[in-house]
C-alpha cells in the first residue's frame, strides 16, 4: 500500500509539470499569433494609404522645351507620399510647341488629372554686328545679325525698328540710307510667340570712303553715368535727344512695352510657385537718364518691384533693374528661397 501511495505521488508531480509545460507553449504560440497579427495589421495599414492626402493644381506653366518639370509644381497639398511613389505621364505633352496638354498622375494605384500649359516668354537674344555695303547696294536688318538665339529653337524673326527718332524727335526709316557716310540703326528680334528684344544697335556704313564724318548733336552726345542700367538707350548716331521729348509717347513707347513684357513674364512665372498668399504685387518705375552734359535724354531704366503680404505685412520678394540685353540685374531675390520653403512645408 505505501509502495501504490508513493507510486500515486509521483504520478501526481509528473501530471503537473506537464501542464506547465504545455501552458507556456500556449503562452508563446499566443505571443507570436498576436506579433504576427500586428505585423499583418501594419501592413495593412501602410497599404491601405487611408492618411495620403493629395490637392492637385489645376494647371501649370513650363517654358517651351522645358523638358526638366518640377513634380512639386502640380501639387497644391501633397501628406504622406514618398516621391518614388508619384508617377507622372507627359505622353500627351509636345514640350516644343505652346499650348495646354492633359497629364495623368499615378499615386497608390490611383489616377488624378492636371494640365500643363506650355508658355514662351523669354525674348530672343540678339547680338548685332556692323554692315558694310557699295553706293547703289541694298541692305536688310538680317545683314546686322552677329547672333539670335531664341528659347523655342526656332530662327529669329529679324526686322528694323520702327519705332525710332532722331534727336528732334523725327521718325527714322532705317531702310531708306543711300547715301555715302555712316549710321547708326537698331534692329530687333522676335519669336513666334510675340516676344521681342529691346532695339540693338548696329552701324551701316555705305561706299568707300571710311573716313567718319562727325555729325553735329544739338542736344550733346551719348555719353552718361553707367552706374545707370539704362533698359532703353535713345541716342542717334552717338546724339542724346531733345530734352523736351523725355515724356514723348514714342520715345517712351520701347521702355513701355519692355514694362508691359516684364509684367507678363512675372505673372506666368509666380504661377508657377505656390507662395500660400492671395495676391502679387508688381511695380514699375521708369526714370529718364540725361547725358553728362546734362542737355539731352540718353535713355531710361526700369525697376521692377516684386512684393507679397504676410498677416497684413508686406515683404519684397524681388527687385531689380531691366539692362539693355533684357536681362535682370538684381537687387533683391528671395522667390528661388521661398519657393523652396514651399516645396519642404508639403
Amino acid at each position: 500500500m505505501a509502495k501504490f501511495f508513493n507510486q500515486k505521488v509521483k504520478k501526481g508531480k509528473k501530471s503537473k509539470t506537464s501542464s506547465t509545460s504545455k501552458t507556456v507553449i500556449f503562452a508563446i504560440i499566443a505571443v507570436i499569433i498576436v506579433i504576427f497579427v500586428g505585423v499583418l495589421l501594419t501592413v495593412y495599414a501602410k497599404n491601405n494609404h487611408k492618411d495620403v492626402t493629395v490637392k492637385l493644381r489645376e494647371k501649370i506653366a513650363v517654358e517651351i522645351n522645358d523638358t526638366n518639370v518640377n513634380q512639386d509644381l502640380f501639387f497644391e497639398k501633397l501628406e504622406n507620399v514618398k516621391e518614388k511613389d508619384i508617377k507622372i505621364d507627359y505622353g500627351k505633352v509636345v514640350f516644343d510647341k505652346v499650348g495646354t496638354y492633359d497629364v495623368t498622375i499615378t499615386i497608390y494605384n490611383k489616377k488624378y488629372y492636371s494640365k500643363i500649359e506650355i508658355i514662351d516668354t523669354e525674348s530672343p537674344v540678339l547680338e548685332t554686328k556692323s554692315h558694310k555695303i557699295n553706293v547703289g547696294e541694298s541692305y536688310k536688318a538680317s545683314d546686322f545679325v552677329e547672333s539670335c538665339k531664341d528659347n523655342s529653337g526656332k530662327d529669329c524673326i529679324i526686322e528694323f525698328y520702327d519705332g525710332a527718332l532722331n534727336q528732334n524727335g523725327e521718325k527714322i526709316d532705317y531702310r531708306n540710307f543711300t547715301k555715302e557716310g555712316h549710321y547708326d540703326l537698331e534692329i530687333v528680334a522676335s519669336d513666334d510667340a510675340g516676344n521681342k528684344s529691346s532695339p540693338q544697335k548696329a552701324t551701316l556704313t555705305i561706299g568707300k570712303n571710311d573716313t567718319y564724318k562727325p555729325i553735329t548733336c544739338n542736344y550733346g552726345n551719348g555719353e552718361y553715368d553707367e552706374t545707370n542700367i539704362i533698359a532703353v538707350n535713345v541716342t542717334n548716331n552717338g546724339c542724346a535727344i531733345d530734352l523736351n521729348l523725355y515724356d514723348n509717347e514714342e520715345v517712351l513707347a520701347p521702355v513701355n512695352k519692355i514694362k508691359d513684357s516684364e509684367k507678363e513674364k512675372l505673372k506666368k512665372e509666380f504661377s508657377k510657385i505656390n507662395l500660400g498668399v492671395k495676391n502679387i504685387y508688381i511695380n514699375t518705375d521708369i526714370t529718364t537718364v540725361l547725358n553728362t552734359a546734362g542737355k539731352g535724354v540718353v535713355g531710361y531704366t526700369l525697376k521692377v518691384t516684386v512684393s507679397i503680404k504676410n498677416n497684413n505685412k508686406e515683404e519684397v520678394i524681388e527687385e531689380y533693374y531691366v539692362n539693355l540685353n533684357g536681362g535682370r540685374e538684381y537687387i533683391i531675390n528671395t522667390s528661388d528661397e521661398l519657393k523652396g520653403k514651399k516645396r519642404k512645408n508639403k
